[in-house]
């Protein structure tokens, strides 16, 4: 009996559990006063993060974080030492089936694009451009068990695509020809074609699309007539259309929408006339059938954030973050049942905001008090968690996640199950754990800044159930991770976060 009721209250735990959210931190650049690791070019593949950053050891390097994670691992060394291997730009990290490819510099041929099986195993995908300059590789896209993305080789920048199926690599485009760039952007997929930014010396940059049907390109429209173009950027699929934002010389930039038929037509006019309209470095994401975007307040506040309803054909604004001048809203990424954004307050400089289309949007966590700010970026959904690159009162930029998964036990190893109670507690947690073999074991509790703030004495277990006590009382109010290591080897046993009231 008391094996069945373990296993429901570990499996009750799992599903609901406490819903208070928690962040965490990952100080991956350790040594020295206030160093940064630079996270960058997050991309979220199911509940696994990918991302390249820098220790105190090595460059720039390929790291991973799982959802049951509670630090993250490094995955390569290419050059080894403290050079740079992957390259900071424009998404140069994705995953196709399960295979990570990113842009990588191994010192003799310059930036080309790389692969990494889970496990172990790590090349070159193929010199595109011979030398020690490379194909610069970015924009990768994963589409229909293809790899797209923009790269340059003697035909200047173009689109092309890897099928690992066919172990092809190839140019698909040739919009601006002989060795003249297309200058590709953004690439996204809709109905079953590519879209993207590119531009010739007659037109300037306008939409193209690519059809991988019959391998044909073509411009989708010349919105901005001349040689200056309309420079579409920010796509964005939503319902069974295509959103972007573009200027055609007399609105400025404004919101676009294409059917992938009719011509695309423009929905806004912020900022009346050529004015500021939508805020061209900013993204955009769509909440329960709403699009969410930096739009210009023509009442002089500035950049706000902005929705638009395809149902009514509406925009309006949502709330006037700051009231003295531009919030800037960027990053905007759906997790849960809300939309999550950086944005600036006449208060606390760039730090996390939430908005879940009903309540007033409010400011998640002040990282680094001050009209500075936290310099949030790089906002990346993983399913389970949320992830950002941002610095606090200790650290450089370094890597943060944002969870509403219940505390509790969530990393698992040599055990047939485990639950942790009371959580949230004032003086003591209890781990209770069901061990599958002999284990010499030692529990660490550490702070969202990292640090050990208690450690057990090592104790050598037999198969059995126990349990484990984690004493918080002398522990300020917070959350804090829970780690129980094996002696033996130094594994990871079980993990996971402990709220103290």
């Amino acid at each position: 009996m008391k094996k069945s009721l373990f296993t429901l209250c570990f499996a009750v735990l799992c599903a609901t559990g406490n819903t208070q959210p928690y962040i965490d931190s990952f100080d991956i650049n350790t040594p020295g006063v206030y160093k940064s690791s630079n996270p960058a070019n997050l991309f979220g593949y199911g509940n696994s993060l990918y991302f390249m950053a820098t220790d105190s050891t090595h460059g720039a390097e390929l790291w991973s974080m799982d959802a049951n994670s509670t630090f993250p691992t490094r995955l390569t060394d290419i050059m080894p030492g403290t050079k740079n291997s992957l390259m900071y730009g424009l998404n140069t990290i994705g995953v196709l089936n399960s295979i990570i490819y990113y842009t990588a510099n191994d010192s003799s041929h310059g930036a080309e694009l790389w692969f990494y099986y889970p496990g172990g195993g790590t090349g070159m995908i193929k010199d595109i451009r011979d030398g020690v300059l490379g194909s610069f590789p970015n924009y990768l896209l994963p589409y229909d068990n293809r790899l797209y993305f923009a790269a340059t080789d003697a035909h200047g920048n173009e689109l092309w695509m890897h099928e690992p199926a066919s172990g092809k690599t190839e140019r698909l485009t040739d919009i601006n020809i002989d060795s003249l760039s297309s200058y590709i952007r953004e690439p996204i997929a809709f109905n079953g074609k590519i879209y993207f930014q590119a531009m010739t010396q007659a037109s300037g940059p306008e939409l193209y699309v690519y059809n991988p049907t019959d391998g044909s390109t073509q411009m989708v429209a010349d919105i901005r007539p001349g040689n200056i173009g309309s420079n579409p950027l920010k796509f964005h699929v939503m319902g069974n259309k295509l959103y972007f934002i573009a200027n055609d010389a007399t609105t400025g930039y404004e919101l676009y929408a294409y059917d992938g038929n009719s011509a695309p037509l423009r929905l806004t006019d912020l900022g009346s006339g050529p004015s500021p309209g939508i805020y061209q470095t900013a993204n955009m994401e769509d909440l329960n059938g709403i699009l969410y975007f930096c739009g210009y307040d023509s009442l002089g506040n500035g950049f706000q954030l902005f929705k638009y309803d395809p149902a009514s054909n509406s925009t309006s604004l949502v709330h006037t973050i700051n009231p003295s001048t531009s919030a800037y809203i960027n990053h905007i990424t759906r997790y849960g049942n809300a939309i999550f954004f950086s944005a600036n307050d006449a208060t606390h400089g760039p730090e996390l905001w939430k908005y879940d289309g009903i309540n007033t949007p409010s400011i998640v966590i002040d990282l680094y008090p001050g009209s500075t700010g936290s310099f949030i970026n790089a906002i990346t959904n993983c399913g389970l968690h949320l992830y950002f690159a941002a610095r606090n009162v200790t650290y450089g930029l370094e890597l943060f996640r944002y969870s509403n998964f219940p505390a509790g036990v969530e990393n698992i190893s040599r055990l047939s199950g485990a639950f942790v109670y009371p959580n949230p507690t004032k003086d003591i947690a209890h781990l209770e754990i069901d061990l599958k073999q002999n284990e010499t074991l030692e529990i660490l509790l550490t702070d969202m800044q990292g640090r050990t703030v208690y450690r057990s004495n090592k104790v050598l277990y037999s198969a059995a159930k126990y349990i484990i006590d984690i004493p918080v009382q002398n522990q300020p109010a917070g959350n804090y991770m829970y780690s129980l290591y094996s002696s033996i080897n130094g594994n990871l046993v079980a993990s996971g976060k402990l709220v103290k009231e």
